[in-house]
């Protein structure tokens, strides 16, 4: 079976699962410390607050799997700096769940790689943020930071490991952007491109000073996806329908870019949050035509509404989120603007 076929198949299921509120893929945050300081982290890590014990998180992972969730994705802060990370993977690999890692890579060693291989990891994928280890670095605040990870990636591929690139295009490595392509195709390895910096959880709008410009976001989505205007827009969402985040406190968000908890799995089993809670509901009724603001703009077609940004900006799921409507415009632009071609830009240039 091709890859387009299997894409085709989990597309559908994703579809019967919105629609019947199976909780089919997960992130989990074992622990939101990290090694790394990254200037648009939106994290917030609270030193107050206990982490999950070990055994609740195995515990979790077997009402995860009970409750339909299928896809298991591990992630932090740092998922690695838990004493007990790879008991955790080799937990959700017993419960047959398919497991992906988002990692900085730092701390990836050939014996971590070797143990990993043994459990039939989806996907590994490493944050990169320039070309060099000067931009790269900067951006992380830690030296040698790109060496290690561009490092680890090749000790992945030796043990088979099927690793990605996070490409978080931003002011600081735009610059940098077609050499970051380049590096991962010649180490034959795939890589997404997000040129998204959202607020951090808590409101704090510092980590958007980083994004692109107009012009150079129109330029990154029509060298991404030309045809994304083209995509039929449903305006509704999988958070808290079909997909949800836990993090390492223990409580449920409908999504990462949405932290409001809709209850805490210390004090409760996941079922119950998933079931119940009024949290969930509201968000499960999200539909973005509802913005009234939305019903006759121009870019409603080009827009990929998130109750998440607009929370965050907002502090309403309805509101209306300034940085969507700026990437509305820029796709609807890239898909008709032949201006912003790349060959006619210095974009890529020093």
């Amino acid at each position: 079976m091709n890859k387009g076929n299997i894409n085709s198949i989990i597309e559908e299921i994703s579809g019967r699962a919105d629609k019947l509120l199976i909780p089919l893929t997960v992130l989990l945050e074992p622990t939101r410390r990290c090694n790394l300081e990254c200037q648009h982290c939106y994290r917030i890590e609270n030193s107050t607050r206990p982490e999950m014990p070990f055994q609740r998180i195995i515990d979790l992972m077997a009402e995860l799997r009970q409750a339909g969730c299928c896809f298991l994705t591990i992630s932090g802060g740092e998922p690695i700096l838990h004493p007990d990370f790879l008991k955790i993977c080799r937990q959700a690999h017993s419960l047959n769940m398919a497991i992906s890692i988002f990692t900085n890579g730092t701390l990836i060693t050939e014996s971590l790689a070797e143990q990993l291989a043994q459990l039939n990891i989806v996907d590994i994928h490493l944050s990169i943020y320039g070309a060099t280890p000067a931009t790269h670095d900067a951006i992380t605040r830690h030296k040698d930071s790109y060496n290690r990870t561009i490092n680890t990636a090749s000790i992945l591929k030796h043990h088979g490991l099927s690793v990605r690139f996070k490409y978080i295009i931003m002011k600081d490595n735009i610059r940098e952007y077609q050499n970051m392509l380049d590096i991962a195709k010649r180490m034959g390895i795939s890589y997404d491109i997000d040129p998204i910096i959202t607020p951090r959880d808590d409101g704090d709008i510092t980590p958007t000073q980083f994004s692109l410009s107009d012009k150079d976001l129109g330029i990154i989505y029509q060298d991404v996806s030309p045809a994304a205007a083209n995509k039929p827009n449903n305006n509704t969402c999988s958070a808290g329908r079909s997909y949800c985040a836990i993090n390492s406190y223990g409580d449920v968000y409908p999504c990462v870019q949405l932290p409001v908890p809709a209850g805490n799995i210390t004090n409760s089993t996941f079922r119950d949050i998933w079931n119940n809670s009024e949290w969930l509901r509201e968000i499960r009724a999200f539909y973005s035509p509802n913005q009234t603001a939305c019903t006759n703009c121009a870019e409603i077609n080009y827009c990929n509404p998130c109750p998440g940004m607009n929370y965050l900006e907002t502090k309403n799921i309805y509101g209306i989120s300034n940085e969507t409507c700026r990437h509305a415009r820029a796709i609807k632009r890239a898909a008709f603007d032949k201006n912003l071609d790349k060959k006619h830009s210095n974009l890529y240039s020093a």
